[in-house]
């Protein structure tokens, strides 16, 4: 025992005279160690050994250059930051949900000197370096700070301003407080253009966007829309920016977004704050927004080819306050409801409206897909949604199960 003692105050003495301590960290009785070049693993491996034998905390210091290695990264860090393999070119009609909220965010701009964007360091991430070239003076990147961010919003909104914080949906997380007593509490016409809701794929773990529809569609005075394409995420900002008073978020998936679906070219967008019948069947009822409408249309053509039923596509577009007018006779024509929404089912909207809907009709049939109680693993998008059952071949199973006990 006494030999070992002896061994570490001589290899405490060697550290500390090698390895000489920053004045403030020392100062402060914190053992510094570095800088340390963080690419030398060889170099960084005998460090940490050492901090492993050291019978104090220690505070390691390493310096890394992002991108190293490639040259492009290490020339454009922040484009490198994450990366998608390699795909063929896409059409250039075809755009990201960034950048067309951004874009959308960037026209109403031109013609409305209120309105600002804000980020909390995802300029380039939700499609902002353009309104930031075009719009210096109306720009605040405030770094990883989203609390700050929602509380300067506000304070923009209570001086006459139309701010609109641009925000990944797991980032939102970070800032309910402001949210809720800076922003909804003091009913401040704040829009969180809320990015990468739902799953997220290649992101991982850590990013999916499914806490938002449970933790915020309590909060009392907020509406929270969800469009299923780009005409009506321009209905949505425009009204919300032009003509409401009301905080407001918009929440739109990670991916392509369709310019338009379901709808006829020249047709207006359904009324504000109402739910939209896309197609007007018998039997099954389906429910859906944002994302999913896609994969229930998909489901909605496979029910009619093999069971010979045309069933009821509701896309709700708005999450907080629900259309419950249009759902209430849906809800008593049909007898099978499938809801379907890239969120936690704790919380869901699903949840949500099953209590409504078994007030009306108490016979009704129920299936609330949802993401379960669960972490979702790294993987692409569409392995996640077969993952949790969040697809098309998850309706036409349920659809088949209640046929084969549905009395005929």
């Amino acid at each position: 025992g006494s030999l070992i003692e002896e061994s570490l105050k001589k290899l405490k003495y060697q550290i500390k005279t090698a390895l000489q301590p920053i004045n403030m960290f020392e100062a402060l009785g914190i053992n510094y160690w570095g800088p340390f070049n963080g690419h030398n693993l060889e170099e960084l491996e005998e460090v940490f050994k050492l901090a492993k034998a050291f019978d104090e905390s220690v505070l390691i210091h390493v310096i890394t250059k992002k991108g190293k290695g490639y040259a492009p990264a290490e020339e454009n860090p922040t484009k490198y930051h994450g990366v998608s393999p390699r795909r063929p070119r896409q059409d250039a009609e075809i755009v990201s949900w960034s950048k067309a909220c951004a874009e959308c965010v960037e026209k109403i701009a031109e013609k409305d000197k209120r309105v600002v964007c804000l980020t909390a360091a995802m300029e380039e991430g939700c499609g902002l370096s353009r309104f930031k070239k075009r719009f210096p003076d109306r720009f605040f990147d405030v770094g990883i700070a989203e609390e700050h961010m929602l509380t300067y919003a506000a304070g923009l909104a209570a001086g006459g301003m139309r701010p609109v914080a641009f925000i990944y949906s797991t980032f939102l997380q970070r800032a309910g407080d402001q949210l809720y007593h800076d922003i909804a509490m003091q009913k401040l016409p704040v829009v969180i253009s809320l990015d990468r809701s739902g799953l997220v794929g290649e992101d991982g773990e850590t990013h999916q966007g499914l806490l938002d529809i449970p933790w915020f569609k309590s909060v009392p005075g907020l509406i929270i829309a969800s469009p299923r394409d780009v005409a009506d995420m321009e209905f949505m900002f425009s009204n919300l920016i032009k003509n409401c008073d009301m905080p407001a978020i918009v929440r739109y998936p990670k991916g392509d977004a369709p310019k338009r679906l379901a709808r006829d070219v020249d047709a207006p967008c359904a009324p504000w704050l109402k739910a939209e019948v896309l197609r007007h069947g018998r039997e099954v009822l389906l429910i859906g927004h944002g994302g999913v409408i896609s994969m229930l249309i998909e489901s909605c053509n496979k029910i009619a080819d093999i069971y010979n039923i045309d069933p009821t596509l509701v896309d709700l577009r708005f999450l907080k306050p629900l259309d419950l007018e249009t759902l209430n006779k849906l809800f008593v024509d049909h007898s099978l409801v499938i809801m379907a929404e890239e969120s936690y089912a704790i919380g869901g909207i699903g949840e949500q409206l099953l209590g409504f809907a078994q007030r009306v009709n108490k016979h009704i049939r129920w299936e609330h897909m949802a993401v379960p109680d669960l972490y979702v693993p790294h993987g692409a998008k569409d392995e996640q949604l077969r993952y949790v059952g969040i697809c098309c071949d998850e309706v036409v199973k349920k659809v088949s199960e209640y046929l084969e006990t549905a009395p005929r």
